[in-house]
């Protein structure tokens, strides 16, 4: 129940992750691709709840596949690995990799984000995890393993504008977070998200998380 709840309500509260994309976010964007989509498409259940985009999700894992036609969330919605992207140049207006770059080593990351880049016509937007921590494996889905942890500035360095997010050291089997129930840990950490967000967003190499933004010229 309480999950339900969170999901209807957390892109519409300030700071949170969901919130954030959706200010970073492209609004004259037709076109959506969101690679690693997750379970159920969540994010993008939020992002376009008015259906203003063409959205398509590519995810490696079948049963969050399953789970996101079940409950619709894209347009399109496409099972691979998404390393091994079946779009073209300029196919899209924005790519999405909303907690994913983390799932892949260096060099596996450096391409993907070349070749998103490429299928951008607009933008690059990216949520990512940053400080070293433990990821558990979700449902099942070793997918979901963490083998690099990009910094703000190797972002920066690739040409993203990064800003910071979250809260340091609150996240993971070895974060603050596991010390309170699954279902109230956004609850908890949200006023410490509005206690810190200035100095953090501003500071992005302090945050738990940065988003991302590489606009195409």
């Amino acid at each position: 129940m309480l999950d339900r709840l969170r999901d209807k309500v957390r892109g519409y509260v300030p700071f949170t992750n969901w919130w954030y994309v959706w200010q970073k976010l492209d609004k004259d964007a037709e076109s959506i691709l969101d690679l690693g989509c997750g379970n159920g498409g969540k994010p993008m259940q939020f992002i376009n709840r008015n259906k203003q985009f063409y959205t398509v999700g590519v995810d490696g894992y079948a049963p969050y596949i399953e789970r996101c036609h079940r409950e619709s969330s894209h347009n399109e919605i496409i099972l691979s690995d998404i390393r091994d992207i079946p779009y073209d140049d300029s196919s899209f207006d924005v790519v999405l990799l909303l907690g994913i770059l983390e799932h892949f080593n260096k060099s596996e990351g450096i391409q993907l984000l070349k070749r998103a880049e490429g299928i951008a016509r607009k933008q690059v937007l990216i949520l990512t995890d940053i400080g070293e921590y433990e990821h558990e494996v979700l449902d099942g889905n070793v997918l979901q393993v963490h083998k690099y942890i990009w910094s703000a500035e190797e972002l920066k360095e690739f040409g993203f504008k990064v800003w910071g997010l979250g809260i340091p050291h609150w996240y993971g089997r070895t974060g603050v977070e596991r010390y309170f129930p699954r279902t109230l840990r956004g609850f908890v950490e949200l006023p410490l998200r509005v206690l810190s967000w200035w100095f953090v967003y501003s500071h992005p190499q302090y945050g738990g998380k940065v988003i991302c933004v590489k606009e195409i010229e």
